[in-house]
């Protein structure tokens, strides 16, 4: 099997990524956490699901990815040079798996049972056998180094796969104890059946005897039976009689209770009526008083009149009051604001007119002298650089004299030093000149400049003061026009007021006259109230005598239907007496009926239990006849479970001897090359333990170095990975070791890499997963993976 590209979205912290494998060495680098193993279980779970890639269905799909995304791996592969593809996915939000398998681009199963068998088949294992065969974990390493012997060689046979051949031993062996049991078990029910038989016999008996006997209580029970039913006839007949007996003293009892009822009810109404008839005469009373206060309602609406206009008068003069103090104080303000007007308009024209034209000439002869000043600045700066360059200068051919070399031509200066040193004195002299009288300007052109900064600025603020000034002049112009408003709606509301006192004119009303008459209609209206109450109590006063009618004739018909009811008692002629001697002969003769019926049931049942033992027995009998048969085959079967152990127990033994051989020899070619020829031969003992040849001695891996330890269990894994390969027909398939040069140093990883790379042509391809970075200077291709600044991993090819 060759792995030909690996295509994945949203598993795990890949988000999406396709990898391409040549048949090379590869190196997949990355820090710890970065998702190395990630690309591997991607693979297992592909081929395999769920159980392959160490986890649930919701830790495989990223936590980037959205519910609505699926996650989905696609694995393409050769086997025999036939390419296959399988694409497993989580669909949707509730992660539902689906998976498919193609041979050539054509679909050959769909769905994750039918897959998963097809995949087992084509590769010739399950997922643990192709994790032995193709994936070697540092964890594996460290497992053959620390396990006690026996774990060791159970974990070497576990990796083999010889764990299926001891689960089928063991089915084995568990059939055949199985056979054994029954085997005992049914001989020891065959000692049973001579007793079987005997009690056949003794039931046969038994049911002639019974067969005998049940005909004459038959009989017996028929006679009893009629005699029990003259006595039942004679007790369900007194029964009725006793139970229309009962109703009628019942229903005399519910009509003397009734009657009671209703003379009671006629008695309350009686004392009802009487006091209606003391109410009437109450009634008669107040409407007569009531005729008095029939004028005050009238009286007093009058007067609520007159003080109603009193209170709008009095309110009306408070009202004018009021507005003519506003109306005195809103023209004193008027004046005020005036007066204020007149001061701020004066002030206004004191200021220049031309203000702000002076103020811009201001600013452009300030700006013109910045100029000035800037340029003078510049020249002098300029003079300063110059004077020091001749000043060096100087000092120079000063200090060589004649020797000195012209900067220019680059000649000595010889007989003409002098003449160019007096030469540069001179413009020294000029420059420094220069550079005084433009200084002088400078200064001048600064102190001119500083004059008119500072009467620009008294300009700008006597521009201020102007603008204030006319925003008080606008404010004050704006509240002499609301005051002005205010004076025509205040002489506005005295004339609506002086008008409305004219239209009601002057008022008479008094004060005591007005509460006698309130106090005189609260009479009328207690009056009022105690007559509504009585009419509404004399109301009831004609359903009142309606009800005593009503009454009246309920106690006639219920005395009728009691007189009645006592006669139909009388009639029906029962006797308590009777009825108890009657019951009594009853009882008697059902008893008698009872132990008949119950005496030919135990007969026919003692019958029917003798008829069911002696089918059982004979179902037993039948039994025996097949069991005898069983016990002979699983007799037979049982020895043959036996010698069918003994020869796997021997196979198992057989095999494990033929394998170590192999792997030791396997081990050691490895382990020559990656050593440097420097070890030999290894070999694997009874136990399954590491042994390496030094120095013509063969020696426990604990004796070498840590390094050599590992490297040694790595040779070993490797040897069961090509036998585990070899036995499942896939000659030349690939191989993945994850984290193997951790004990290693630089020389030896460089060994390790040397004689993977010999293994080419068993192992085209052969994937080191590793967080050591020299790695990659010795593989033939690199994939990279690495965090990015979203938190997901990302696949990076070198060397493609």
């Amino acid at each position: 099997m060759r792995l030909i590209s690996l295509e994945i979205m949203n598993f795990r912290v890949i988000k999406s990524s396709k990898i391409e494998f040549p048949d090379k060495v590869i190196a997949i680098v990355g820090k710890n956490g970065s998702g190395k193993s990630s690309i591997i279980e991607a693979i297992s779970w592909a081929l395999y699901g769920n159980q392959a890639a160490r986890s649930g269905k919701d830790e495989i799909k990223s936590t980037f990815a959205s519910e609505a995304e699926n996650c989905e791996v696609k694995v393409q592969f050769y086997i025999n040079e036939e390419k296959f593809t399988v694409i497993r996915r989580l669909v949707g939000r509730s992660n539902r798996a689906e998976v498919e398998l193609f041979r050539s681009g054509k679909s050959e199963s769909v769905g994750v049972n039918e897959t998963k068998a097809h995949v087992g088949q084509l590769l010739g294992l399950d997922w643990r056998g192709f994790l032995s065969s193709f994936l070697a974990r540092q964890s594996e390493l460290n497992a053959l180094s620390d396990l006690v012997p026996s774990k060791r060689k159970d974990h070497i046979a576990g990796m083999l796969g010889i764990e299926r051949l001891d689960k089928a031993i063991q089915s084995v062996k568990q059939d055949t104890k199985l056979y054994k049991e029954k085997t005992q078990f049914l001989e020891r029910s065959l000692s049973e059946k001579d007793s079987i038989e005997k009690a056949i016999n003794e039931l046969q008996s038994k049911l002639q005897k019974i067969e005998v006997e049940i005909e004459p209580q038959n009989e017996n029970f028929k006679n009893t039976q009629k005699e029990f039913e003259v006595f039942k006839e004679r007790f369900e007949d007194y029964s009725e009689r006793k139970i229309k007996f009962i109703k009628a003293e019942s229903e005399i009892k519910a009509q003397k209770g009734t009657l009671e009822l209703l003379q009671n009810q006629l008695e309350q109404l009686q004392i009802e009526k009487s006091k209606l008839s003391e109410q009437q005469l109450v009634l008669k009373e107040l409407q007569l008083k009531q005729e008095e206060f029939k004028d005050i309602p009238v009286k007093l609406e009058q007067f609520k009149r007159q003080q109603s206009n009193k209170k709008f008068v009095d309110n009306l003069k408070s009202q004018n009051t009021a507005i003519l103090q506003k109306v005195e104080q809103n023209r004193k303000t008027v004046e005020n604001l005036n007066l204020n007007l007149e001061e701020l308009e004066k002030k206004d024209l004191s200021f220049p007119t031309n203000l702000s034209e002076n103020i811009l000439k201001q600013k452009s002869l300030l700006e013109d002298k910045r100029s000035q000043f800037s340029a003078l600045k510049t020249e002098n700066k300029r003079l300063v650089t110059d004077i020091e360059k001749l000043r060096i200068q100087q000092l120079n051919i000063e200090e060589l004299k004649s020797n000195s070399v012209c900067e220019r031509c680059h000649r000595p200066l010889g007989d003409d030093f002098e003449s160019i040193k007096k030469h540069i004195e001179d413009e020294i002299l000029l420059l420094e000149q220069k550079l005084n009288s433009k200084t002088k300007d400078q200064n001048i052109v600064l102190l001119e400049g500083e004059k008119l900064k500072k009467s620009t600025e008294q300009l700008e603020l006597l521009q201020k003061e102007q603008l204030l000034l006319k925003q008080q002049i606008e404010t004050t112009q704006k509240e002499l026009l609301r005051f002005q408003h205010l004076a025509k709606e205040f002489l506005a509301q005295k004339e609506e007021i002086s008008k409305k006192s004219e239209e009601i004119g002057e008022v008479d009303f008094d004060e005591n006259e007005f509460e006698q008459i309130s106090n005189k209609f609260k009479q009328f209206e207690l009056n009022r109230n105690e007559i509504n109450k009585y009419q509404g109590q004399l109301e009831r006063l004609p359903v009142l005598l309606e009800n005593i009618n009503t009454t009246n004739s309920k106690i006639i018909s219920t005395q009728k239907v009691l007189n009645n009811e006592t006669e139909n008692q009388v009639e029906i002629g029962y006797s308590e007496e009777e009825f108890k001697k009657i019951t009594l002969h009853y009882n008697q003769a059902q008893k008698k009926l009872e132990d008949s019926k119950n005496r030919l049931f135990e007969i026919q049942k003692e019958k029917e239990l003798t008829s069911l033992s002696l089918l059982e027995k004979q179902k037993q009998q039948d039994i025996f006849k097949k069991s005898e048969i069983e016990f002979e085959e699983s007799k037979t079967a049982h020895y043959y479970g036996e010698k069918l152990s003994s020869l796997f127990s021997l196979y198992r033994s057989d095999l494990i001897a033929s394998i170590r051989p192999t792997l030791a020899d396997i081990s050691s070619r490895l382990f020559n090359e990656m050593t440097g020829n420097k070890y030999a031969l290894v070999e694997l003992d009874e136990k399954y333990e590491l042994r390496v040849m030094d120095n013509g001695q063969f020696y426990g891996v604990e004796r070498f170095s840590g390094g050599e330890k590992d490297l040694a269990n790595l040779c070993l894994r490797l040897a069961i990975s090509l036998s585990l390969a070899e036995s499942a027909g896939l000659n030349r398939s690939f191989i993945i070791l994850d984290e193997v040069f951790g004990s290693q140093d630089l020389e030896r990883k460089d060994l390790i890499l040397t004689a993977l790379a010999n293994l080419k042509n068993r192992f085209p391809q052969i994937i080191l997963i590793t967080h050591i970075e020299d790695i990659k200077d010795g593989v033939e291709q690199v994939l990279e993976v690495r965090q990015n600044d979203l938190g997901f991993s990302e696949v990076v090819v070198h060397g493609a």
